[in-house]
């Protein structure tokens, strides 16, 4: 969102990181499992993940 509204420059190199948010679940066992449940856009409605 920086860099579309001018006010970054970004460096590096693209990475698998995450931009959705996400829940964690309890498991029945005890454990839990980690839910992507949200979807972000860009302010010129770009998707930033599929």
């Amino acid at each position: 969102m920086l860099q579309q509204a001018e006010r970054a420059i970004l460096i590096g190199q693209l990475t698998n990181g995450s931009a959705r948010g996400s829940h964690y679940y309890p498991l029945p066992d005890g454990g839990s499992i980690q839910i992507a449940v949200e979807n972000e856009t860009m302010p010129d409605s770009t998707v930033l993940e599929h």
